[in-house]
């Protein structure tokens, strides 16, 4: 998967409308064809040669399930839930030894 993320990240960069009329060395045109399946890219238009490889890929948007492989959100909520238990049991542990030691 770390060569898709470099192709997208490439293809974030391009100017718009990203047009690929012809595809660069850095495209490997598997690798593009396979995220245009799977859903993290789509394009408006693309032609393929006669051995269905892609050859032309206009207008290339990232989706939502890209810019999410891209720029990961940390999880606000789970790290506040795991700080608030770390300090509860560090008081548990601070009034045992208060208590106990």
């Amino acid at each position: 998967m770390k060569k898709e993320q470099e192709l997208l990240a490439r293809i974030e960069t391009l100017h718009e409308p990203r047009h690929l009329f012809v595809l660069p060395d850095w495209a490997d045109r598997a690798a593009l064809d396979q995220l245009i399946r799977e859903g993290y890219v789509t394009c408006a238009h693309e032609q393929r040669d006669e051995m269905g490889n892609l050859t032309v890929a206009m207008n290339l948007e990232l989706t939502p399930k890209a810019a999410r492989l891209l720029h990961p959100q940390v999880e606000l909520k789970g790290l506040a839930l795991k700080g608030s238990l770390a300090g509860a049991s560090f008081l548990a542990m601070s009034l045992l030894i208060l208590y106990l030691g």
